[in-house]
């Protein structure tokens, strides 16, 4: 943990921080854009063997589809938005996120043909844009990597059932 006492990570992919906003633009894009088809993925997968059950593979296909096209969209625009706010505005901070996040609420918005769904999701994904820049920026603590966690061993884990929590012992032996 000592040789990463000195790096901030605060998303799983903190590459899209590593750069200030306005600069590199085309290999966030692509991260961006690759991430997000994952996440498109990972939500098809889901939603064809446990909820539409396809009952050909070309509609399964066609139905992964209508799920990372619109997944890699939101992750490009995303991206693309929030660089070129970064660029405008010359600042590298969480309003260019917020920029980017209502950007990418419009692919959803799009997609359902819902005005209401789009500046929902806008403000949600601006919203959350800011705010994983800002605890970034602002070092806050705030870590999904598995690899970067800090064990708290009062706070319990996965293996909390050898724990006793019972108030009245004096001390808790911890393995």
């Amino acid at each position: 943990m000592a040789e990463n006492d000195d790096k901030k990570t605060v998303l799983a992919y903190d590459k899209l921080y590593e750069t200030p906003d306005g600069t590199d633009c085309i290999g966030k894009m692509l991260r961006a854009t690759a991430m997000t088809s994952y996440i498109g993925m990972v939500w098809s997968g889901i939603d064809i063997i446990g909820l539409s059950k396809p009952a050909t593979v070309m509609a399964g296909v066609v139905r992964a589809g209508s799920f990372i096209i619109p997944a890699a969209a939101i992750g490009a625009t995303y991206s693309a938005a929030t660089c070129i706010s970064g660029k405008i505005t010359g600042v590298d901070d969480g309003i260019n996120h917020f920029f980017g996040g209502c950007a990418a609420g419009v692919i959803i918005g799009a997609r359902t043909k819902k005005i209401g769904y789009g500046i929902g999701f806008g403000l949600a994904f601006g919203i959350a844009g800011f705010m994983a820049k800002k605890a970034y920026v602002e070092d806050v603590g705030i870590v999904l990597r598995p690899g970067d966690r800090k064990h708290y061993p009062d706070q319990g884990g996965f293996f909390h059932y050898s724990n006793s929590y019972d108030p009245w012992r004096k001390e808790v032996k911890r393995t």
